[in-house]
């Protein structure tokens, strides 16, 4: 069945010819446009000496030393008198507070275990 539907089908022709005893010279004219004895120079590569690459690498750790270092002291900057004296009132009152709070539970008389029980009822 395969074979007569294909049988069946038009044939085709093929348009694409080649010339009469075209692979027959086809290595001869291939040859014939290499050149024979062509010398190519090959540049020179030029080596630096192992001081230059060791200089460029600590040169490289200088500038990433350098740029944390200036990082550190941008981030770090003096404060004024004022942010000061700001910072120094603030850490006194935290102080205080903790003072106060050792105070009221000294009034209602609760220590630490009395505060656990009364946590765990709810």
């Amino acid at each position: 069945m395969i074979q007569e539907t294909y049988d069946s089908l038009p044939k085709r022709e093929n348009h694409f010819t080649v010339p009469e005893g075209y692979f027959d010279t086809l290595a001869e004219r291939v040859m014939e446009r290499i050149p024979e004895n062509e010398v190519r120079m090959m540049p020179e590569t030029v080596r630096k000496p192992l001081a230059a690459k060791r200089w460029r690498t600590v040169a490289a750790a200088a500038v990433v030393l350098a740029a944390v270092f200036g990082a550190g002291l941008y981030v770090h900057q003096d404060l004024n008198d004022a942010e000061v004296e700001a910072m120094a009132t603030q850490r006194a009152s935290y102080s205080n507070a903790e003072g106060s709070l050792d105070a009221v539970a000294d009034y209602i008389m609760c220590d630490d275990e009395d505060l656990y029980a009364y946590l765990s009822d709810e």
